[in-house]
């Protein structure tokens, strides 16, 4: 707590403010700041290299979480990486971008899939078939599931992209 007195002067013997603030950005310049820095190699995806993440689609920086989840979330669980997958489609949903939608639908439409479940559950069903309901997954079933949640985020994503291209 600051104690200051009635003409707002810090009280005596108080601590004065660092007249700079120290930071990771000291040195970068000004129209870098911010962005994201992957140590001395620029991020190159699909031949091309980012500056943004912004300049990402879904499916690029999804498929980026897909190479090393750890990476975002520290330990890969499957818990984590779902919680993951619903933030980033909570975000991209409230900032004008399509995120996940869909996905459940896609699924339920390709898919032999519980039309009552989330997306998480109906593909716990599908890579986990023999699986007794309500059973804890042991640590090879849930990176099972992690597998192929990210592949089939990976072709919903590639066809939602070629649909909104034109191509087929």
């Amino acid at each position: 707590m600051h104690d200051e007195s009635a003409a707002g002067a810090p009280r005596t013997g108080a601590r004065e403010a660092p007249q700079r603030k120290l930071c990771c950005n000291d040195g970068v310049p000004e129209e870098d700041r911010g962005r994201p820095t992957y140590g001395a190699a620029p991020l190159v995806v699909d031949g091309r290299e980012v500056r943004d993440l912004d300049e990402l689609s879904d499916r690029e920086f999804l498929n980026l979480f897909g190479r090393a989840p750890g990476m975002y979330i520290g330990r890969t669980t499957l818990r984590g990486v779902t919680g993951f997958l619903n933030g980033y489609d909570f975000g991209a949903r409230r900032t004008g971008g399509q995120g996940l939608k869909g996905f459940r639908e896609w699924l339920m439409a390709n898919y032999d899939v519980a039309s009552n479940f989330t997306w998480e559950a109906q593909i716990t069903d599908l890579a986990l078939p023999d699986r007794e309901a309500g059973a804890p997954l042991t640590q090879a079933q849930e990176e099972r599931v992690i597998a192929m949640t990210l592949e089939l985020l990976d072709v919903f994503l590639a066809e939602r992209e070629a649909a909104s291209s034109g191509r087929q």
